[in-house]
């Protein structure tokens, strides 16, 4: 009944009312797939200059890289009003669409956005959206998989990052956050580390909430969160913004005050703390340690 209602939306204008009213009876709501690189919100100035993306393929030991590289324009943040979002969802609703963004809506012939909130009827995405909390403003850094330890290091972590370039008017506008940015430890101190003096507002996991004012900034990390059947992704499916990449490092470089010894190369693996059970530590125990590894902290 509820895809009937769904594929209702799509035909004429008094049959796509009656639909969205049944739909709305049923407690559902279904929104139109867009993307958000097209929606005419306010675009902001810059806050990373026109950068490359570079990706290497994998390999097999002794053969050469196969690395992709492109030229990729200038980071711009839009502001968008009057949307509704979730925490775990890169997903904004606004209106009668639901506002994809660019690196996903561009690839839906491929990756796969199946979601525990709602189900896809061809160009629509239906759910439930029972209330909503009301937040005045604030700078998006939630999205697919916030709570995932890459995700947040690779996706979320440069986005907070680059909000300390965003013009001033906006130095009140809190940063928007999953509650594993408040409740782990690890995510909680590489977000110190980033955040600067900005506040923050933790969205909860299980609320919807309806922002008067949001700041949007296109994540320089991408890649497809799940495949769909039978695909395997490739170099062309992921965006690595370089520049980005190597400012995000040499912050870390700072606040752990590594430098070059000898001219040497290093690279900072950020992991979560050892368990402390036990078990687990005698396990550790016997087993070698890296060559080559220096353990690191950092002080807030």
């Amino acid at each position: 009944m509820v895809k009937r209602l769904v594929r209702g939306q799509m035909k004429s204008a008094p049959i796509a009312k009656l639909s969205a009213c049944g739909l709305s009876l049923m407690g559902y709501r279904g929104y139109q797939l867009a993307n958000l690189a097209d929606h005419p919100g306010t675009r902001l100035a810059p806050v990373f200059e026109a950068s490359e993306s570079r990706v290497a393929a994998p390999r097999a030991l002794g053969e050469d890289a196969e690395l992709l590289t492109g030229p990729l324009p200038p980071i711009r943040p839009v502001l968008l009003e009057d949307v509704t979002a979730k925490s775990g969802s890169s997903f904004l609703y606004k209106k009668h669409d639901v506002l994809l963004p660019d690196e996903m809506y561009t690839k839906l012939d491929r990756i796969s956005l199946l979601t525990n909130s709602g189900f896809f009827v061809q160009d629509y995405f239906v759910t439930k959206l029972d209330g909503t909390v009301a937040i005045p403003q604030g700078i998006c850094a939630f999205g697919h998989g916030d709570v995932n330890w890459y995700h947040w290091l690779a996706e979320i972590l440069p986005v907070i990052y680059l909000s300390q370039n965003l013009p001033a008017e906006f130095d009140d506008y809190p940063l928007l956050l999953p509650e594993t940015a408040e409740k782990i430890p690890s995510f909680k101190q590489t977000l110190d580390l980033f955040r600067g003096k900005r506040e923050v507002v933790i969205l909860r996991d299980d609320t919807a909430y309806r922002i008067g004012r949001l700041v949007h900034v296109p994540s320089p990390v991408s890649g497809p969160f799940n495949m769909r059947d039978h695909m395997w992704p490739r170099p062309s499916d992921y965006t690595q913004n370089v520049g980005v990449v190597q400012y995000v490092r040499e912050t870390i470089l700072d606040a752990l005050a590594i430098e070059r010894e000898d001219d040497s190369p290093k690279r900072v693996i950020l992991i979560r703390p050892p368990a402390r059970g036990p078990t687990i530590r005698m396990k550790s125990e016997r087993r070698p340690k890296p060559g080559g590894l220096k353990q690191c902290r950092w002080k807030s």
